[in-house]
């Protein structure tokens, strides 16, 4: 629709109008065009900074209040074991130490429930579906008996 309406112009304009207008239009995209994406790219970095720095306050509040206020919230210490693997490493803090140990080890855990799992799963269907297709009672029709 847009390429009719600036045919149209163009025929009733003489063409040049249409023409210096569409080659501004494409100078101002190139000259404008790597300033946005370069904006862009400056822009996102400063926010990954600032959610990083965040994070890493955010760890560091939860942490303080369940060592010194004895705040302890089943919430606030997944989202601890959480943000323990997010945060840049602090090996000199045991909180930060065992927080990461343990989320490793709850992973760890949460594996072996789910190759179990599966593994019973695949037993089940594979080993004893056969055996409930043998044990099948054969129906009988009653009434397809020969009555003369």
């Amino acid at each position: 629709m847009s390429a009719l309406l600036r045919q149209g112009l163009a025929r009733r304009l003489g063409g040049s109008m249409v023409q210096r207008a569409q080659a501004a239009v494409a100078e101002e995209r190139r000259r404008f065009g790597p300033r946005l994406m370069h904006t862009d790219e400056s822009v996102r970095k400063e926010l990954m900074l600032e959610i990083q720095q965040k994070k890493e306050e955010l760890y560091d509040v939860i942490s303080m209040a369940e060592k010194e206020h004895r705040i302890i919230n089943w919430c606030n210490r997944k989202l601890l074991h959480n943000l323990s693997a997010q945060v840049t490493p602090r090996p000199y803090d045991s909180k930060w130490c065992r927080t990461r140990n343990a989320k490793r080890m709850n992973g760890a855990i949460v594996t072996a429930g789910r190759v179990s799992l599966s593994s019973a799963l695949a037993y089940a269907v594979f080993l004893l579906w056969p055996l409930a297709e043998k044990e099948k009672p054969v129906l009988t029709s009653k009434g397809s008996g020969d009555n003369i």
